[in-house]
């Protein structure tokens, strides 16, 4: 009792009874299997065929346009470099396992790419176009579109091809409508001119004083 009293005695005995003890044998613990890392998820891809002249509205100044795109729709997007004989290429979108991401991205594409076609008689193409290709020029600069103009499904008959944004492309074609319109109205009072054979002598009355009488 008086051992066990004693606090340097039953420390001393305890320190003894930690001494003798020995781990049991293969009680080791094991060691985890390393994480498998799951695999990258699969990607999914989409193709939009754009007609040639529109890649530049697409790749943007810069490349701005295509790169706010795919931020936008989280989508990587491929524009390829045509060559001179191509009038269209073929965009690759591609996403990771999101289908919406991918029509959202091609419907966006399809927007700045869009064309219409008209078929127009040959002898008003020249109208369009203008002098020195003036007239065209203007056009496509105001309006931000690209015309070319391709053999027609007959003879006489031209294909205008017009391609930009939708909005862009109406005005353009509206544009080539109402031109077409005046150089047909042109070609008719043309046709139902008739020629006189006048004196030489008469001529100036006919005319007026600073060509007053024909602006008349």
């Amino acid at each position: 009792a008086a051992a066990t009293a004693n606090p340097r005695l039953q420390l001393y005995l305890k320190s003894k009874e930690l001494a003798k003890w020995k781990p049991r044998s293969g009680r080791i613990k094991p060691t985890p299997p390393p994480l498998k890392r799951a695999p990258p998820p699969l990607a999914e891809e989409a193709v939009v065929r754009v007609p040639t002249s529109c890649r530049h509205r697409i790749i943007g100044k810069d490349g701005r346009t295509v790169k706010e795109l795919q931020k936008r729709f989280s989508v990587h997007i491929d524009v390829p470099r045509p060559s001179q004989e191509q009038r269209t290429v073929l965009v690759t979108i591609e996403a990771e396992c999101a289908t919406s991401q991918l029509q959202a991205a091609g419907e966006a594409i399809r927007a700045l790419a869009y064309t219409q076609m008209l078929d127009l008689p040959s002898s008003v193409v020249g109208a369009i176009i203008g002098k020195g290709g003036g007239n065209l020029r203007a056009l496509e600069a105001k309006l931000d579109v690209k015309v070319n103009f391709g053999p027609g499904p007959r003879e006489g008959i031209r294909v205008a091809h017009v391609d930009g944004s939708p909005e862009a492309v109406k005005e353009a074609v509206a544009a080539i409508k109402q031109i077409v319109k005046g150089a047909v109205e042109s070609k008719r009072a043309l046709a139902h001119s008739q020629t006189l054979d006048l004196p030489s002598s008469v001529v100036g009355t006919i005319i007026g004083k600073g060509g007053s009488n024909l602006r008349t």
